[in-house]
């Protein structure tokens, strides 16, 4: 087995801060100037010029300036929460999704030291570009739950499908499938397929704990983990620092208040808001999404849209909105293709004719099913700048559209075709989700009476 690079006493010592910084002595206070005269500077190896482009690449780099699964952060630990003599440097970490309390996410650690890779181990390839030199490999065996600050350093964004095998990997390593007759070669790095037949670059099986380093590296990085976890979490919300909070992102700024009306005035707006908002007028992820596509992605949205075709253009529109005009087509059809048409006239900031009709109508379910095609019919044909907490927010859409559709389906569109959809979206498969989308409008868009 060849020597694994660095070795474990450069680790050792990368993962921990320097406590003070380090002085010269006197006798080394020489002129700068002096010592490059005499020193002849050798040319930079291949390799570190690849290490320095790639650091340039990263930096010229756009990220998704708050935090976003998928992004690969350099997080500073708060020392001043730190019990232990030890200061640790900086971390960095793969942030997967965001917890009830939204500071926290749960991640992986990631590292540089490729040459130590197990089988848990997944390497960043080329498809990942740009990514700094920091970020060689996520240790999907070292999972973390980590408090995030408000503009963390970005050295990495995977794209959705990349995310979803680590995630692959990650099931693996909890359900503990092992691998069959793998071989423990240190240092070794091969291709391999995950959960879900995904392709991926790893290392090998651990071998013993006496004969392979990478059982000592790993105990390293453990208790680097073990300890931000702990050092990292910020102190609970309290429930009425909650309430202050909640009150407000929803309400405008409000001239001083009197104490004693205070609990009144609380107790007077969430009536108004259960009681008196109808909550068809609230805002439906559905159009969030719309207005994060529209307000990101305008530029793309512009350029893609007039190749949009929702078969029933050349239509009279207003035909798709009404219940009572007499057609061959069922009223599932009309509120589906009545959503194909509003969400095109939000994509174009027109006004969407007849939409709070079908949203307080017994099809209004397939009438957002329509707008949602629509919209990822736009976005899916430039998938690849779209951001991953996007694709996130789609698929929680899928499983609520799932739930309120249990009941509605037809024959000639079943829960099973919508399930086809819901893998693709999952899976990242733009291509296959695009299809899965034109299939969901040629059904649903003509069943007849």
């Amino acid at each position: 087995m060849r020597p694994l690079w660095p070795p474990l006493a450069v680790i050792k010592g990368n993962l921990l801060a320097q406590t003070e910084p380090l002085q010269p002595q006197k006798e080394e206070l020489v002129s700068d100037t002096e010592k490059i005269a005499e020193v002849e500077v050798p040319p930079m190896p291949a390799f570190l010029k690849e290490l320095v482009q790639k650091r340039i690449n990263t930096q010229a780099a756009t990220f998704s300036p708050i935090p976003t699964p998928g992004q690969i952060l350099v997080i500073n630990i708060d020392q001043e929460k730190s019990k232990k003599d030890n200061r640790f440097a900086p971390v960095t970490v793969l942030i997967n999704k965001s917890t009830k309390n939204k500071k926290i996410w749960t991640g992986w650690m990631v590292a540089s030291e490729t040459d130590y890779a197990s089988y848990w181990d997944m390497l960043l390839e080329p498809e990942d570009e740009p990514f700094d030199p920091l970020a060689g490999m996520i240790q999907v065996w070292n999972p973390v739950e980590i408090a995030i600050p408000s503009m963390p350093k970005v050295l990495a964004e995977l794209k959705l499908a990349r995310l979803q095998a680590v995630r692959a990997i990650a099931e693996e390593y909890e359900k503990r499938i092992l691998p069959n007759d793998e071989e423990s070669l240190p240092g070794r790095i091969a291709p391999r397929d995950t959960l879900g037949e995904l392709s991926v670059l790893t290392g090998t099986w651990l071998g013993n704990e006496k004969t392979d380093p990478r059982c000592e590296y790993q105990g390293l990085y453990r208790e680097v983990a073990e300890t931000v976890c702990k050092i990292a979490q910020p102190l609970p919300e309290s429930f009425w620092v909650k309430i202050k909070n909640w009150l407000k992102r929803l309400l405008p700024p409000l001239p001083p208040i009197p104490r004693y009306f205070l609990g009144g005035a609380i107790a007077a707006t969430i009536t108004f808001i259960v009681f008196f908002i109808p909550s068809s007028k609230l805002e439906s992820p559905i159009d969030k999404s719309y207005e994060i596509a529209i307000e990101q992605y305008s530029d793309e949205i512009e350029s893609v849209l007039p190749s949009l075709k929702l078969h029933l253009e050349s239509e009279n529109i207003q035909k798709s909105f009404s219940d009572n005009i007499k057609e061959n087509f069922s009223i599932t059809s009309k509120a589906f293709r009545a959503g194909l048409i509003s969400g095109k006239q939000s994509l174009q900031s027109s006004s969407t004719i007849y939409k709070q009709e079908w949203l307080n109508s017994g099809r209004k379910d397939f009438f957002r099913l329509g707008r949602w095609n629509t919209l990822l019919s736009t976005v899916a044909q430039f998938s690849d700048k779209v951001s991953l907490s996007f694709w996130e927010n789609q698929q929680k859409i899928f499983a609520q559209l799932k739930k309120d559709l249990s009941s509605q389906w037809t024959e000639e569109y079943t829960i099973q075709d919508f399930e086809k959809f819901g893998k693709a979206l999952e899976q990242g498969d733009y291509q296959k989700l695009t299809e899965e989308l034109k299939y969901m409008r040629d059904i649903l868009s003509s069943l007849e009476e």
